[in-house]
């Protein structure tokens, strides 16, 4: 029998933080708690074989790599779980995250709202202003620097 090279609980927690996901994200996005997701990262529980699958497909790792437990944690992965605060990527990446869900949201409807011809050209202009007026903004704060 060989020895394991690393521990479930590892593998979620750093593959979550390697794709910028609070354990509370993960949770919703999964339809369990942020208690659910901690108890599998602190190995209290794991999850259950249909739940991994769901896991490593939100995350985009394989399934294998995730439920082996011959596996290795390497690379970037294994760089974020040993040397970061455990919420340090979290931190600094929950307001980028919750823009860019946003930007994701506005851009899905706008094009949708085109395409059944919804649209109007002062819909445009309004929008294409607020464009213009946060690219002024973000050139006034550069020049400031």
């Amino acid at each position: 029998m060989s020895e394991k090279k690393s521990e479930l609980k590892d593998r979620i927690k750093s593959v979550r933080k390697f794709r910028l996901f609070t354990q509370e994200e993960l949770g919703q996005k999964l339809g369990v708690t942020k208690s659910a997701v901690a108890a599998w990262e602190t190995g209290r529980n794991s999850p259950a074989p249909l739940m991994l699958k769901e896991i490593s497909k939100l995350l985009n790792c394989s399934f294998d790599w995730l439920s082996s437990d011959e596996s290795e944690i390497t690379g970037q992965w294994a760089e974020r779980i040993k040397v970061e605060h455990p919420d340090k990527v979290d931190n600094e990446n929950y307001d980028r995250n919750r823009i860019m869900e946003d930007v994701s949201y506005v851009a899905t409807n706008i094009t949708r709202l085109g395409l059944e011809d919804k649209l109007t050209q002062s819909d445009m202009k309004l929008l294409k202003s607020i464009i213009d007026i946060i690219e002024e903004r973000e050139e006034i704060n550069n020049t400031s620097k």
